[in-house]
């Protein structure tokens, strides 16, 4: 059981770090919101429905090399090891196909390499711009259809799921020095409690927190910075035809 406690672990810490560095993110680039949010969404979609290996290959050289370029080795290194998890969780999940049809190993690979590719792009480009301005560009884009603080919502439950992955990774560590004794399960379970009677309070208190930091948000638009996204986003369509 150790050997599942220390996965469970480690898939958890690199998930929360992943989430802090998404959350705490200002950016590089003062590009106009609601393009931030829609090339953000264009860049991934290319990723996401790629059918071709070649192209998400290309795919995930092109963002690396962006990525280092613009935000330096330790954004690299975070974002190389969430997508690698992704990469190994969706190869687990897609391996039964290999033994229950005829399907090439490429064709396993794909849906593996997809997901990867796209977190590692949704990684980059929320480095690149920052996670309050693709927020702002939802709730400018969405809200006057769905109405209500679409963006504040999201934020907040961003703020949640890293919380309570942190608490998560707190009671593996704490159950591995046997300061709790239980299963895997019963840890989950502590988890989910935690969850369910300190969920209503913490909701209140991030709402709080999120809203205070919004009164202090400058948000500038640079037409360079934006001429320079668009650029960036174009450039994934470099891969399509490299890899047709």
């Amino acid at each position: 059981m150790r050997g599942i406690d220390r996965a469970f672990d480690g898939l958890i810490r690199a998930f929360s770090d992943w989430l802090s560095s998404i959350e705490s993110s200002t950016g590089r680039l003062n590009a106009n919101p609601t393009l931030s949010f829609l090339l953000c969404l264009f860049s991934v979609s290319i990723s996401a429905f790629s059918v071709k290996l070649t192209q998400l290959i290309f795919s995930f050289l092109l963002t690396s090399i962006l990525l280092f370029s613009s935000c330096g080795l330790r954004d690299l290194i975070r974002s190389l090891r969430i997508s690698s998890l992704w990469f190994l969780f969706s190869l687990i999940i897609m391996i039964p196909r290999a033994f229950s049809s005829t399907e090439t190993i490429n064709g396993i690979l794909i849906v593996p390499l997809r997901v990867a590719t796209s977190i590692m792009t949704l990684s980059f480009l929320i480095q690149l711009l920052g996670f309050r301005r693709i927020i702002m560009g939802i709730s400018k884009f969405i809200e006057p259809a769905l109405g209500g603080n679409l963006g504040l919502a999201f934020e907040i439950m961003i703020i949640h799921i890293g919380r309570y992955l942190r608490s998560l990774n707190e009671l593996i560590l704490a159950k591995a020095s046997r300061i709790i004794e239980g299963s895997v399960y019963d840890t989950l379970s502590i988890a989910a409690s935690e969850l369910f009677f300190r969920g209503p309070n913490d909701a209140f208190k991030a709402s709080l927190v999120v809203e205070a930091r919004s009164l202090n948000l400058e948000v500038r638009n640079s037409f360079r910075d934006t001429s320079i996204l668009v650029a960036i986003a174009f450039s994934y369509l470099v891969p399509l035809f490299l890899g047709a």
